[in-house]
């Protein structure tokens, strides 16, 4: 007999404190009433013989006295919850899958209802001196209960089971079961799942391993696996109209025969895109949707399909569409409202003008780019520079002369600043040639003569173009404006951002200021993370959209399952350390847990049922 409540040292003070409290009542003289009577010295006499008997009168009553330190004794032994067996109990984790697949509505009800039923069960067969710990994971195991043999703090953990949107991760599960059984005599782990795994190489030593399985088992023959999903979404702006965006999209069909369903795009609830689809059978499609515009930056995919989907939470993905970085620019040059008016097309660039003679070299810090027309200063700058009509001795890249009108007969197309711009029927009246050295691109030739060049010096960024916009058609055609935005973007190092958000269940170390960051996730959910070295880690549970405000900056991510695997909801055959984990035992096997603190506690119950029996029957007093 083990006692697991309350150890000797203070059982035995506890109890030798209650039967001395009890002797003492038992011995305590009752008060008198006071009467008065005719004759005093009569009654006198008669007092003095009771109070000579009294305490021998009340010892002989002793049936009374042992009932009570007999419920006593009862109650303190039942406080102490006794158990069969030795110190080191039998430990048992139960391990219960809540990840997305759990949600699957493949035989009629969620998978995670019937993992509800079969955990309680488990319960139900605990032993009489087993503790349990119950732990609920997806991509990371979470601990609801400590080790303990209540079951009513088991059965309170398992209807607080719920499932998240996100993936699974059954070696991380079984990393911690053996933390948890580490040191036990024995020990059992149960896992209770859908079954759609992956094999993983954990040994488990020692430790009576079972899977209970909530799809594909007796209790649910053969589960349908018919599913279509939603397995990627990406988003980028246009680096050249960064009015526009375009999207990428991944459907996939987990059914056996082939699907019809239908994609709609939305942006801020409004349509942008519909169209249907054809899945084949276990295949996949990818669309890619170009030039989409409108106002608002929350993106949804939804996906409908025209037959029975087990699965819900992975028929939508949600993208947000990545704001643009403002960039100063200065414009140095004597007033063309042609090139003013191509860099203000550009509605990422702030634009500040000044005249050559109001330009000052120290001053361009808060600059990240300059553009020079038709002047070029004695000192570089600091900061990546455009040239436009780029000669004399200061100009960064050596000249050997010019040449009138040449003719642009070679370009480098696959260059991001000739990015689609055509220059080969330009028109223009002079130009200077330039000298290509190590390092240098020769963006723009005339019968291999360089007359657009792109290179570093000093390790910043320039560009030079050897002739005046205004002594040419350039600025007539389209692809002013083009090429000034491409070599605003090559200077600065400015690519079109792609942003695929970032997945549940995945640590995401986002950006931010401040010291703290309250978070408002899907489903009203709001938290405040502390923030580290102007970053903050989140962990996304629920899919959808996430604000972020600190102080009063504020900022936007998409949290997405996108998991091809965990879409897969059909079970799979799968092995912990090579073998295939057992099924439950049979429930024949499976017996009431009964603690002998509550038939003592009865047992005391009863006591005090007799004792007050007794009392009116006047065998105790």
């Amino acid at each position: 007999m083990t006692l697991f409540g309350a150890p000797l040292s203070t059982l035995v003070p506890a109890g030798a404190a209650a039967a001395a409290a009890l002797v003492g009542l038992y011995l305590l003289r009752p008060s008198r009433k006071r009467v008065e009577v005719p004759y005093a010295l009569l009654w006198g006499l008669v007092a003095k013989e009771a109070q000579a008997t009294a305490t021998s009168r009340r010892l002989r009553r002793w049936e009374s006295l042992l009932l009570q330190l007999v419920i006593a004794a009862l109650l303190l032994i039942a406080l102490s919850d006794p158990r069969t067996g030795t110190h080191a109990r039998p430990r048992h984790v139960i391990l219960v899958d809540v990840s997305a697949s759990m949600q699957a509505t493949d035989s009629g009800e969620p998978r995670i209802n019937r993992a509800r039923h079969a955990a309680e069960r488990i319960v139900d067969g605990l032993d009489t001196d087993e503790e349990a710990i119950l732990v609920a994971f997806d991509t990371r195991p979470r601990p609801l209960t400590p080790l303990s043999h209540d079951d009513a703090v088991l059965r309170a953990a398992v209807q607080r089971l719920a499932p998240t949107d996100v993936g699974t991760d059954l070696a991380a599960a079984l990393r911690f079961a053996a933390d948890a059984v580490r040191g036990a005599s024995t020990s059992r782990i149960t896992i209770v799942g859908d079954g759609a795994y992956d094999s993983v190489g954990i040994a488990l030593p020692g430790s009576e391993l079972r899977f209970v399985s909530v799809a594909g088992s007796a209790m649910v023959p053969d589960p349908p696996s018919d599913n279509v999903a939603v397995t990627g979404f990406s988003v980028r702006r246009y680096t050249a109209d960064p009015s526009a965006y375009e999207i990428l999209v991944e459907v996939r069909s987990y059914a056996d025969q082939p699907r019809r369903a239908h994609l709609t795009i939305t942006q801020e609830g409004e349509a942008v895109d519909a169209s249907e689809l054809e899945l084949p059978a276990r295949g996949r499609i990818q669309r890619r949707l170009t030039d989409l515009s409108g106002e608002g930056r929350r993106l949804e995919a939804i996906l409908a399909s025209d037959g029975k989907d087990a699965l819900a939470v992975d028929d939508r993905a949600y993208a947000v569409i990545p704001e643009r970085p403002r960039t100063r620019v200065l414009l140095v040059g004597d007033g063309n409202l042609y090139t003013e008016g191509a860099l203000l097309l550009d509605r990422a660039v702030d634009l500040e003008r000044r005249r050559p003679a109001q330009y000052d070299a120290t001053k361009l810090a808060s600059y990240e780019a300059v553009v020079f027309e038709g002047f070029v200063p004695p000192e570089p700058p600091t900061c990546p520079a455009l040239y436009l009509g780029c000669e004399g001795e200061h100009c960064p890249f050596r000249s050997k002369g010019s040449m009138t009108a040449p003719i642009v007969t070679e370009t480098e197309r696959e260059h991001p600043v000739l990015r689609f711009i055509a220059l080969k029927d330009l028109n223009v009246s002079r130009s200077a040639i330039f000298t290509i050295e190590s390092g240098d691109v020769a963006l723009a030739s005339s019968l291999g003569r360089p007359l657009l060049v792109a290179g570093t010096r000093g390790g910043v960024r320039r560009i030079a173009l050897g002739f005046s916009p205004s002594g040419s058609d350039l600025p007539l055609r389209v692809a002013f404006p083009v090429l000034l935005v491409n070599s605003l973007e090559w200077l600065v190092n400015r690519t079109g951002s792609q942003v695929d958000g970032i997945r549940t269940g995945h640590p995401a170390r986002l950006a931010t200021r401040g010291p703290e960051v309250a978070v408002r996730g899907p489903h009203d959910l709001t938290q405040t993370l502390p923030a580290r070295d102007g970053y903050v880690e989140l962990l996304a549970e629920r899919a959808g959209f996430i604000e972020l405000q600190a102080g009063e900056a504020r900022s936007l991510v998409a949290a997405n399952l996108v998991d091809p695997r965990e879409s897969s909801i059909a079970p799979r055959p799968f092995t912990i350390n090579g073998q295939a984990p057992p099924g439950p035992s049979p429930l024949a096997r499976l017996r009431p847990r009964a603690s002998p603190w509550r038939w003592l506690a009865a047992l005391a119950l009863l006591l005090v049922l007799l004792e007050w029996w007794t009392y009116h029957r006047r065998h105790t007093v």
